[in-house]
């Protein structure tokens, strides 16, 4: 217990703060052959994390390189996008989805039509990753896919669904408001609430869960998106934990909300108010 509080006052300098927490415990590495404590704690330079990304006998090395570039202040680069492009191949699905998530958070556009497929991946985690990628790129074209994978016979994992959900809102068009108000006779609350929170930003409207009010409403209007709030992308953000007020340990991956890739100001606020809604095709239960 000694020789780990020691520790604690080393990397800290504030053992009795680190050290009341559990025993020093974070997310951080210490990096082998480090030349002094603080330097322990540096991540890998851009050039280790390139080779890390690439290195083919290795999944847990390419995962790790992908995910410290993709975060980096350069990883918008022709380079490195590129890199997260090939890497939604790899054979590997955590690599696959680190990769997807890279791309989301870097690329542009038209990467939407390289994270769609992925939406039919055979694992859970990268077809979630794709989708939450795909709230960040904007591409009509990527819209029927989004659609299937929300779509509960299609789609069997609730999170992606939900994350489908939120992926949508940024497209105001009639067939995406009768996606999303199919969607809330979802079994899963989580999704659910992530409909109703999609149509929220489409329409600027709140009526709950109950799908009959929603096509009330919808077939009473013919500029359903006229209230829209607008759309901005699902970001990650929290409050600091307690460690993370000692110096030197890394800080939340907060983020800014921001319109994603490809969407224009002038059309999330309001380009498409004056389309007419579509009459509903289901029948209300």
């Amino acid at each position: 217990m000694r020789k780990r509080a020691l520790g604690c006052v080393l990397v800290g300098g504030a053992a009795l703060l680190v050290g009341g927490i559990g025993g020093c415990e974070s997310n951080m590495t210490v990096r082998r052959g480090a030349p002094s404590i603080l330097a322990a704690f540096e991540p890998p330079n851009p050039e280790m994390a390139a080779r890390m990304a690439t290195d083919e006998f290795d999944a847990n090395a390419r995962y790790q390189g992908i995910q410290l570039l993709s975060t980096a202040n350069f990883a918008g680069e022709p380079l490195y996008v590129d890199l997260f492009r090939k890497s939604t191949q790899d054979a590997d699905p955590g690599v696959r989805a680190v990769a997807a998530r890279a791309l989301g958070t870097n690329g542009q556009a038209s990467d939407a039509l390289t994270l769609s497929p992925m939406l039919k991946d055979k694992d859970a985690t990268v077809r979630l990753e794709a989708a939450r990628g795909l709230q960040r790129l904007h591409n009509p074209e990527v819209v029927p896919a989004l659609m299937d994978a929300l779509n509960l016979a299609k789609e069997e994992d609730e999170r992606v669904r939900r994350e489908a959900a939120l992926a949508l809102a940024q497209y105001r068009e009639p067939r995406v408001v009768d996606a999303l108000i199919t969607a809330l006779d979802d079994e899963s609350v989580v999704v659910n609430f992530g409909v109703r929170d999609g149509l929220r930003m489409l329409t600027g409207q709140d009526l709950g869960l109950a799908r009959r009010d929603w096509q009330a409403w919808y077939r009473s209007t013919q500029t359903p998106f006229a209230a829209g709030t607008g759309y901005t992308f699902p970001v990650f953000n929290r409050e600091k934990r307690i460690w993370e007020y000692v110096p030197f340990v890394p800080q939340p991956a907060n983020e800014t909300p921001a319109l994603p890739a490809g969407l224009s100001p002038i059309d999330t606020a309001g380009a498409a108010q004056s389309a007419p809604a579509a009459q509903p095709a289901q029948t209300v239960k």
